[in-house]
């Protein structure tokens, strides 16, 4: 089977998505503590290098009355981040629109410390593959707190992805790592 990229379905069911997404949001914005509620969405590197996505994402927010800080976008790394002038430019206005960018299966792909520096990303989410059995694997564990460290430095949140079992999530918690998600949390 081929997926909704290869068949250039993404940008209908973006938009779709999107729109679900945003009424969704509005509804809970107004509920007692709604208002601290954002909702992540997987974008595509290809989507991020058209000059009119930004338009199209305020008009979104826009219709529904939704805070861009409201919305994440996350770029998913495997698709090789691409780091031209368009890209950055894109970004810049995601960012100005007060929506948050993270990297999603940080560590997987072709992304390099470069193009992290040079687009507005705000969070990196570790892949499943890193946090896996954490709690046996000294090397893992290093590496991992490495992230950690890199990210503090430069200001970027870690979201550790794929916590199964109480004991990565023990191990995690004794590396400083507060943000996580999978199937235990």
């Amino acid at each position: 089977g081929r997926d909704a990229e290869s068949c250039n379905l993404i940008n209908a069911l973006f938009r779709f998505v999107l729109g679900q997404v945003c009424s969704q949001l509005a509804r809970w914005t107004a509920l007692p503590g709604g208002s601290d509620l954002r909702v992540a969405v997987n974008v595509t590197p290809g989507q991020l290098s058209s000059p009119e996505f930004p338009q199209f994402i305020a008009a979104q927010l826009a219709h529904y009355g939704v805070a861009g800080d409201r919305l994440a976008l996350e770029i998913i790394e495997t698709g090789g981040l691409t780091d031209t002038a368009t890209t950055q430019t894109v970004c810049h206005e995601l960012r100005g629109l007060g929506v948050r960018l993270s990297v999603d299966d940080f560590g997987t792909g072709m992304s390099s410390l470069a193009r992290l520096r040079d687009l507005p990303i705000s969070e990196v989410k570790i892949d499943r593959s890193f946090v896996s059995n954490l709690d046996q694997d000294e090397a893992r564990r290093r590496f991992v707190w490495g992230v950690v460290a890199f990210a503090e430095r430069v200001g970027l949140a870690v979201v550790a992805e794929g916590v199964e079992r109480q004991a990565e999530l023990d191990a995690l918690t004794a590396l400083g790592w507060h943000r996580v998600q999978g199937f235990l949390t």
